[in-house]
């Protein structure tokens, strides 16, 4: 008999980066989106969608995520992040996020001042200098960055950033050639493919229990 999981998917850097308050009512045709699927082991757990609108010099990035597990069909897991991201000159200028996680609730805001980004999160109120970036992605140069801001629970996260090479990756029913990096942030170990010029592709990461998430991009 299969045994419920013993441990809850490790969403809180993969959602928190990423992974809106709410969807946009209406998206411009010049908009861009990221429509994930997201799988457990190989088995559709939820979706994960984010929605990129540019006005100006701002960008806002408005993304929403929906995991649930189940065990003989009753839900043992469940899991929504929704985030709400404003950007300027490449760094985060504002940042509103809500994660719920079995009922439990956190919250995480930012806004950048003069003399750095502040976050008020469970740790509290902190505040960082220099160009602050979530783990956006969606923004290939993140993988630049010596630390990343958590929107789920507002830690700023020191990251490596290993190349993997090169190789064909399926997305959305067409081959593609992908670049593959390994992030490593903590003791997670986070798998990031994208496309020659930078597009975002696929993501995959290790659980605490020994499973693996796996986000697939859809048509």
């Amino acid at each position: 008999m299969t045994r419920p999981p013993t441990h809850t998917p490790r969403a809180r850097l993969i959602g928190g980066g990423i992974a809106a308050c709410a969807l946009l009512v209406s998206v411009p045709a010049a908009a861009l989106q990221w429509n994930f699927k997201v799988m457990l082991d190989q088995r559709l757990i939820g979706h994960h969608r984010f929605e990129q609108e540019d006005v100006g010099a701002l960008r806002r990035v408005v993304s929403r995520a929906q995991f649930s597990v189940e065990w003989l069909r009753i839900p043992v897991f469940r899991y929504r992040h929704e985030d709400d991201e404003t950007w300027r000159d490449g760094c985060l200028d504002r940042l509103d996020a809500n994660t719920h996680t079995n009922g439990h609730l956190e919250k995480v805001t930012g806004r950048r001042e003069a003399d750095g980004f502040t976050v008020q999160g469970a740790q509290g109120q902190m505040r960082h200098r220099g160009c602050v970036m979530s783990f956006a992605y969606w923004d290939k140069r993140i993988l630049t960055q010596p630390a990343l801001l958590n929107a789920q629970t507002g830690a700023y996260t020191p990251i490596q950033v290993e190349s993997q090479g090169n190789e064909s990756l399926t997305v959305a029913g067409h081959v593609e050639s992908a670049e593959r990096y390994l992030l490593k942030a903590g003791d997670l170990r986070i798998q990031l493919w994208y496309s020659p010029d930078g597009r975002w592709l696929q993501l995959a990461a290790p659980t605490r229990d020994g499973r693996q998430m796996l986000y697939q991009l859809e048509p």
